[in-house]
């Protein structure tokens, strides 16, 4: 299977644990438990320094 990626846009789970509702690229919802082959990166993951590194 190809490469997807989504944001994570609600948290359906407690103490932020699966299911998430995401939003993929081309604008698809849906509610997903990750499985073997995903890869959940925090917002931390993507933060950008004021000073751009």
């Amino acid at each position: 299977m190809a490469e997807q990626r989504a944001v994570v846009t609600v948290v359906l789970g407690s103490d932020g644990q699966p299911p998430y509702r995401v939003q993929y690229e081309d604008g698809r919802q849906t509610e997903i438990f990750p499985g073997p082959g995903c890869c959940v990166e925090t917002g931390e993951a993507h933060r950008v320094s004021p000073r751009g590194d």
